[in-house]
């Protein structure tokens, strides 16, 4: 029998990838009988994503199995690797009440870290799709305040395919008075339903982008 011998930090990042694959396949099953349908916003035809409820999120679980396992003050763990597995995945059942299939845009919105904080929010476009769009700073007005200050921003725009697009705002006609999602919904997300975007990430620092494709 393979064993673990280490912390639960160590666990994470050394079985968490495996845990991940077990989890997502053990959600397939349910996730296929929505036949696409998102739980949220109610669009058909998506490719349905499994979202960890926020108070059952996977970390969580797992570290309430790892917790049994604990031999030291110092929180190592040591354990069978076959047998943790099976008690994480039965902490997943029944699997209606740890997740919720939601399209792409609608899972950014609920599980994003940002969320809590306010800087995500899922704008209504025309039509019955969604466009998660991220503001750093988090808000309209913070970032509209600090734009007019900075007269340039950075953008990633994230596509249904998986791809994104990154985009140089240059704002030197952009005013006070100036519609804030009017220019970006007739600029940069023009026709964004034809082009498939599902996302999108606007940010006065540049640097504030580095991780933004890790969040998609």
């Amino acid at each position: 029998m393979a064993r673990f011998e280490g912390s639960i930090s160590e666990y994470h990042h050394f079985i968490g990838p495996r845990i991940r694959n077990m989890i997502n396949l053990l959600a397939r099953k349910e996730r296929r009988a929505r036949e696409g349908v998102c739980e949220e916003c109610g669009q058909a035809g998506c490719e349905l994503q499994s979202a960890h409820v926020h108070e059952r999120n996977r970390r969580k679980l797992v570290e309430q199995v790892l917790l049994r396992y604990v031999v030291d003050d110092e929180g190592r763990v040591s354990c069978d690797i076959a047998q943790a597995e099976r008690e994480i995945q039965e902490l997943h059942l029944p699997v209606a009440d740890t997740f919720r299939f939601l399209c792409a845009a609608c899972h950014l919105a609920y599980d994003h870290p940002e969320t809590s904080r306010g800087s995500v929010e899922l704008v209504v476009a025309p039509g019955t799709e969604r466009v998660g769009l991220v503001f750093m700073p988090a808000g309209d007005t913070a970032f509209k305040k600090a734009l007019l200050c900075r007269r340039k921003a950075y953008g990633r725009i994230f596509k249904r395919d998986g791809t994104f697009e990154d985009v140089i705002w240059n704002a030197d006609s952009f005013r006070e008075t100036s519609n804030l999602r009017g220019n970006i919904f007739s600029g940069y997300l023009r026709n964004w339903r034809e082009r498939g975007i599902v996302r999108a990430v606007f940010a006065v620092n540049q640097s504030d982008l580095a991780t933004s494709a890790q969040d998609a």
